[in-house]
């Protein structure tokens, strides 16, 4: 499995570090020794490497591969005392409730607040990292829209990847994702009884849009299009004012049919955050808080 990013550690900082943000020269004069896998609780280190024609990746140091957790998506199998068999995936729904995503929101934003704070060590008891053998195969769940699942039930175990909007590529269309980004503008388009809604995130490539289609209001039991606005409003008042807008939100992206990029779609009131607020706090206030983040 292609390891996209890595954790930066050194003393007490920590950052999500993308192989795209880094060169030889730079990974050799400040990252090298610093970078670990960007599983919780896995102590793996991870390497950059850069080829001769420009090709760029991460990959787990050499003798490392059973420092993985064993549940870590990168764990190397090597022979060894656990069994475990070969994974036959089997698509199935990966529907999951408006509140669990919610909660993968708040959990994200949490994880961004605390950044600076240095990781907790993970203590592990005697003969807790193992080594495995193949012993035959296991069905197991596997989500159509790019998430991985574990065991039933389905929701309980679905794990959306993150990724900075500086970073996402025609490669994560037809994916769910949660993306965070700095907000560059935000605005309701009417359209013909279509009206959407957009927030503009910071890329220096492609254009990438937090969007809101007509379906996200079509239900006036949940939102309007009168709030929708509201919140767009209040999300660009903060911007011409100075004030440094983060979205956290989780939708599946798709090409920009209205202008190339890609959009980030969003269906419910309760997969965005700006600024770590909820949807219905930024409409019934008018403004967004203060960026809760360290730079």
């Amino acid at each position: 499995m292609k390891i996209e990013w890595a954790h930066y550690i050194n003393d007490n900082v920590v950052e999500e570090i993308y192989y795209e943000q880094l060169d030889d020269t730079l990974y050799q004069s400040q990252y090298a020794d610093h970078l670990f896998c960007i599983t919780e609780d896995c102590d793996a280190e991870i390497k950059f490497t850069e080829r001769k024609d420009g090709i760029k990746f991460f990959s787990t140091m050499n003798g490392q591969g059973d420092k993985h957790l064993l549940e870590c998506p990168y764990y190397i199998n090597y022979d060894g005392e656990v069994p475990r068999k070969k994974l036959i995936g089997v698509p199935v729904d990966a529907s999951v409730s408006d509140e669990w995503i919610l909660s993968t929101l708040l959990n994200k934003s949490r994880d961004l607040k605390n950044k600076n704070k240095p990781r907790a060590k993970r203590i592990k008891e005697p003969g807790s990292t193992s080594r495995v053998v193949n012993s035959g195969e296991q069905i197991v769940p596997v989500p159509t829209d790019g998430a991985t699942a574990g065991n039933n039930p389905i929701d309980a175990n679905i794990r959306y990847g993150s990724i900075n909007s500086n970073f996402v590529t025609n490669e994560f269309l037809g994916q769910r994702k949660r993306v965070l980004g700095t907000a560059l503008h935000a605005e309701l388009i009417e359209n013909n009884d279509e009206d959407y809604g957009y927030i503009r995130l910071q890329n220096d490539t492609i254009q990438i849009n937090a969007y809101f289609p007509p379906a996200f209001y079509a239900d006036t039991r949940v939102t309007t299009k009168n709030a929708l606005a509201a919140f767009l409003n209040s999300i660009n008042r903060s911007i011409s004012s100075g004030k440094k807008v983060t979205i956290i939100c989780l939708g599946l992206l798709e090409e920009n049919k209205n202008g190339g990029g890609i959009n980030v779609n969003i269906t419910h009131y309760k997969h965005v955050l700006a600024n770590e607020d909820q949807y219905y706090k930024v409409v019934r206030t008018g403004m967004v808080s203060d960026n809760p983040y360290p730079d």
